[in-house]
């Protein structure tokens, strides 16, 4: 593990966690919508770099919810690390190639669809089940840290963009 490289934070609406997410994007404003009747929602986009509503009104409208002014939405940030070998020998040690971040608190095991808080945590519940330890082999692990989440306020004025202002964390 290690600290010194540097990494994006991304964000995601709370309500949004779950096995499969919309893309998370550099700003909770990014998520914002001006609808063609002038108001607004918080809608899933292509990707950071294409802030395109993605797919189509269909596809979104799980998502797709109607904020305002004086709103509250919570967002939480997170840091990806990448994809890296897990090996896992016969004796129950294990190795990662490569380095990432002491605060990593989610390691994803995609070929089981299982996600721990830590390698051990995902060692021990990792297995084809979801109930056993991972077997000895290689393996690839995708690892992120996610924090609390953090509520942002919109404000809205007068020609003005509008803008999620930041107004608490959970404890």
């Amino acid at each position: 593990m290690t600290d010194h490289k540097t990494y994006e934070t991304l964000w995601l609406p709370n309500d949004w966690l779950d096995e499969v997410t919309p893309a998370p994007l550099r700003s909770p404003d990014d998520f914002l919508w001006k609808c063609d009747d002038g108001t607004y929602v918080i809608t899933p986009k292509c990707d950071p770099d294409d802030l395109k509503p993605e797919g189509d009104e269909e596809d979104r409208k799980h998502y797709t919810k109607p904020v305002k002014g004086g709103d509250t939405v919570w967002f939480c940030p997170s840091e990806f690390y990448g994809i890296f070998p897990l090996h896992v020998n016969e004796d129950g040690t294990h190795r990662i190639d490569g380095d990432y971040p002491a605060k990593a608190n989610c390691f994803y095991l995609g070929e089981h669809d299982e996600v721990g808080d830590s390698v051990e945590d995902l060692l021990l519940r990792g297995g084809e089940d979801g109930d056993s330890a991972l077997l000895p082999g290689e393996y690839s692990i995708q690892i992120y840290w996610w924090d609390k989440d953090v509520a942002f306020r919109l404000d809205i004025h007068q020609g003005c963009k509008p803008t999620f202002v930041k107004i608490g964390m959970v404890q």
